[in-house]
């Protein structure tokens, strides 16, 4: 028993570098602390004009990624169950699912096939929107802000690369669908890397506004381009030769669904800051903002415990090993509240002192609202786990609870912001969701993995 023991704490860093959650944690973190520190010394080196101007190019290359939809996560989802062994998967739920004992790579081959046609048009699109949008943006306000050709030229760059990586977006879904989750991660860090490093050089040399589009066009470009190396060589050349013919529209109802629920998360969560803008000072919601990224960066560590899991589940829903799926996700949903437990009460107790210590001009809400932030998010956590893990059976069975919760949290969130201020938009937040999504999503989910364990309970 000694000799184990003393094995396994020797093997322990070795273990933790090698796992999937440390990698994902990695990400997370290196996200936030990296792109804080590049835009303080962006806030350092470009005049206030600048910068304006790149969240405005930044803000545009977001929106236009919309037009992918959320394509790549239901590829994902279906790559996992392809590769559990399933022949076929219906466009919505498992039922009548007919699994092979080994991975069905032509099935995996078909997705990649009708993923880089599909992906091609929403490259197009990406560039024909950004175009559009940074010349109406540029004759409605341009115009009176001063636009170089310089300017110009790092945004049709911006463009034209955000169009490139468009084409390979799905890439990293069907590597992670095929469960590297680490390896996913890990091409991520190195994208990250890239990112900040292109970024500080480029600005240290005074390229400006072209330093911060590269850093972005690196982050987008590398991981695709070697996730796509990696997938191409897992797939047998025989299952490219012959794909499992595909259509887009077998994707369409998951993907129509699964996006709609996460519209309608980003209302009752995120968009709160947006409503404390409009009901609160600038001050406050400078502090109430700040408050909700650390909360959202927390999540995303939490939610990591159980989202690498994410293909293994789908694989094993697929094949019907419900019971071994039950445990992984009882074990790892419990794992990640202990995780946001734990670092909501580091997060409330230390950063306040570091903010203090660097003479931050914004600090985090008071202590109590400070908590009760923290709390609509951790509840969040539990009920976003719930759904995730519907998602892995090729169904969205929370999406009524969830659009209900977005759409009654935005006018009961403004009107209780007005009279009670940070209050009454948790308060809101909070009560909206008790009347359905608290209670409703963890239901569903854990009657549909009963009834997948025993089809002839049923209704």
């Amino acid at each position: 028993m000694k000799q184990t023991e003393a094995r396994f704490l020797r093997d322990l860093p070795a273990r933790i570098v090698a796992s999937a959650v440390a990698w994902a944690w990695a990400v997370t973190a290196l996200r936030g602390v990296g792109f804080l520190t590049v835009t303080l010394y962006a806030l350092r080196t470009l005049p206030a004009s600048r910068m304006g101007l790149w969240y405005v190019m930044l803000n545009l290359a977001g929106l236009a990624t919309m037009v992918e939809l959320g394509f790549s996560l239901t590829i994902a989802r279906f790559v996992s169950y392809f590769y559990g062994g399933a022949t076929s998967v219906p466009r919505l739920g498992l039922k009548d699912l007919t699994v092979c004992d080994a991975a069905n790579y032509r099935g995996v081959a078909g997705l990649a096939v009708m993923a880089r046609r599909l992906y091609a048009r929403f490259a197009l699109a990406v560039v024909v929107f950004m175009g559009m949008a940074g010349l109406g943006w540029y004759l409605w306000r341009g115009g009176r802000q001063s636009v170089t050709a310089g300017d110009a030229a790092a945004y049709v760059l911006l463009t034209v690369g955000s169009g490139v990586a468009m084409r390979g977006w799905f890439w990293n879904g069907l590597l992670f669908g095929m469960n590297r989750v680490r390896l996913t991660n890990q091409l991520m860090v190195a994208g990250l890397l890239a990112d900040y490093a292109l970024a500080f050089a480029g600005l240290a040399c005074g390229l400006g506004l072209h330093a911060l589009v590269m850093g972005q066009l690196a982050v987008n470009l590398i991981p695709r381009w070697a996730a796509q190396r990696l997938a191409i060589r897992l797939i047998p050349e025989d299952a490219y030769r012959t794909p499992q013919p595909i259509a887009w529209l077998d994707l369409w109802p998951m993907t129509w669904r699964s996006g709609l629920a996460a519209l309608s998360s980003g209302l009752y969560i995120q968009n709160t800051t947006l409503i404390c803008s409009l009901v609160t000072d600038l001050r406050t919601t400078a502090e109430y903002g700040l408050t909700m990224q650390l909360a959202i960066m927390l999540h995303g560590f939490a939610s990591a415990v159980l989202a690498v899991k994410h293909p293994e589940i789908a694989a094993g829903r697929a094949q019907g090993r419900l019971r071994e799926v039950s445990r992984v996700i009882r074990l790892r949903m419990a794992l990640a509240l202990l995780v946001y437990l734990a670092g909501a009460a580091l997060l409330l107790w230390l950063t306040p002192l570091l903010l203090g210590g660097i003479g931050a001009k914004t600090r985090l809400l008071p202590l109590p609202q400070a908590a009760a932030l923290l709390a609509l998010v951790g509840v969040d956590v539990l009920i976003g786990m719930h759904a995730a893990v519907v998602q892995t059976g090729n169904e969205v069975l929370h999406l009524k609870p969830y659009v209900i919760s977005g759409l009654l949290t935005v006018p009961a969130a403004y009107l209780l912001g007005r009279r009670y201020g940070v209050w009454g938009i948790l308060f809101a937040s909070f009560f909206v969701q008790a009347l359905f999504n608290y209670w409703r999503t963890p239901m569903v989910c854990w009657q549909r993995l009963r009834q997948d364990a025993h089809p002839s309970a049923a209704p």
